[in-house]
């Protein structure tokens, strides 16, 4: 059982890897730009993961699909009720971000990537990557 193009594209969202092979960057003018990104860390890390996907064995490809699976339920909400409440706990919400970051971590062991601000910072210490760009862009 392969995962489908529609749990990749959730992998990256997980690991905050874009998923396209250019991008939009902003001049100093603010006008807009498309680059391909061949060279950029992102689309390494995109064949980076494409190969660890395939490379997943049956049992790990499970546990990374349930994975992807209930970051997808998860939806865009960011607060969600708790059931059962009664009393002075009514109201009490559950913060679904440390549940992504639980997930996010949760991948991570299976598919052990930077997230994207990771790498671009990494990158930027490095000297690599257009750092004169990343400085501005990330201030």
């Amino acid at each position: 059982m392969a995962l489908t193009a529609a749990q990749i594209r959730s992998i990256h969202e997980i690991l905050e890897v874009p998923y396209s092979d250019s991008y939009g960057i902003l001049d100093h003018m603010g006008l807009t730009e498309c680059v391909g990104a061949t060279a950029d860390a992102a689309v390494a890390a995109k064949t980076a993961i494409a190969t660890a996907v395939a490379a997943l064995g049956a049992d790990s490809e499970t546990k990374v699909s349930a994975i992807v699976t209930e970051w997808d339920a998860l939806g865009f909400k960011t607060m969600s009720l708790v059931a059962g409440q009664v009393g002075d706990v009514g109201g009490m919400t559950y913060d679904l971000n440390e549940r992504r970051d639980l997930l996010r971590q949760r991948l991570q062991i299976y598919l052990p990537f930077y997230k994207l601000h990771e790498i671009l910072e990494r990158k930027l210490r490095e000297g690599g990557l257009g750092s004169n760009v990343l400085r501005t862009l990330m201030g």
